[in-house]
C-alpha cells in the first residue's frame, strides 16, 4: 500500500500568463527609457555637484587671494614710504652740507680765500660737493669795484690824507684785485703813477730774421 500523496491536478502550479510579442517589447522600450533617463539625471546631478565644488573652491580661494592682494599692496606701499623718506632725508642732509659749506666760503673777507677754501671742500667731500659748485663760484666777479666805490674811495682819501695807507689797504681787502694797481697808487700817494712803457715790437720782417738767425 502507498502512503505517498497523491498530487491532483488542482495542486500543480498555474502556467505563466500568455503575453503577446508585442506587450514585451513595449515593456523593454519603457525600461531602457527609465534607465536612460536614471542615467541623465545622474550625469546632470554630478555635474551639478562638480559645479557646486568648483563654485566653493572658487567662495574660499576669493577671500584669500583678497587678503594676499591687500597684503602685498600694503606692504608695496610701505616700502616706498620708506624709500621716499630716505630719499628726503638724504636730499635735505645733502642741502644742509652745501649750506653749511657755503657759510664756510662766505665767511671770508677775501674772495679768493673764499675760492680756494670751496676748492679744499670739494677735494675732501668730493661726493657731496661736485667741481661745479666750486666753478661756479667767480671771485673775480666779487673784486669788481663799481664806480661808486671808486668814488667814496676817493672822497676818503682827500678828506683823510694821513691814512691813505690803511684806506688803501682796505680797498685791497674788499676788492683783492690788483688790476687796480694805479688806482690803489693813488690812494697812498696821491699821485697818479706814469703809465706803463709800451713795449717795442720789432716788424714781422726783423722777427723773422731774428727768429732764423737764432738770436
Amino acid at each position: 500500500m502507498n502512503d505517498q500523496p497523491t498530487t491532483t491536478s488542482t495542486d500543480a502550479a498555474p502556467p505563466p500568463a500568455y503575453q503577446p510579442a508585442g506587450v514585451a517589447s513595449d515593456v523593454e522600450e519603457r525600461k531602457l527609457a527609465l534607465d536612460e533617463q536614471r542615467y541623465q539625471l545622474e550625469k546632470e546631478q554630478a555635474q551639478f555637484q562638480r559645479k557646486q565644488a568648483v563654485w566653493t573652491a572658487v567662495s574660499t580661494i576669493i577671500p584669500i587671494a583678497v587678503a594676499l592682494a591687500t597684503v602685498i599692496a600694503s606692504f608695496y606701499t610701505l616700502t616706498k614710504q620708506v624709500e621716499l623718506q630716505r630719499d628726503i632725508q638724504a636730499s635735505q642732509a645733502a642741502a644742509q652740507f652745501q649750506l653749511t659749506a657755503a657759510q664756510i666760503v662766505a665767511n671770508n673777507t677775501d674772495p679768493w680765500l673764499a675760492k680756494g677754501k670751496a676748492q679744499t671742500l670739494h677735494d675732501l667731500f668730493p661726493k657731496q660737493l661736485s667741481q661745479d659748485w666750486v666753478d661756479q663760484f667767480d671771485a673775480a666777479r666779487y673784486c669788481q669795484p663799481a664806480y661808486e666805490d671808486h668814488i667814496l674811495f676817493a672822497r676818503l682819501a682827500v678828506e683823510h690824507p694821513d691814512q691813505r695807507d690803511s684806506i688803501a689797504d682796505v680797498w685791497l681787502q674788499l676788492y683783492c684785485d690788483e688790476g687796480n694797481t694805479p688806482f690803489t697808487a693813488w690812494l697812498r700817494t696821491g699821485k697818479t703813477p706814469p703809465p706803463p712803457p709800451v713795449p717795442i715790437v720789432a716788424p714781422p720782417s726783423v722777427r723773422h730774421v731774428t727768429k732764423s738767425t737764432g738770436k
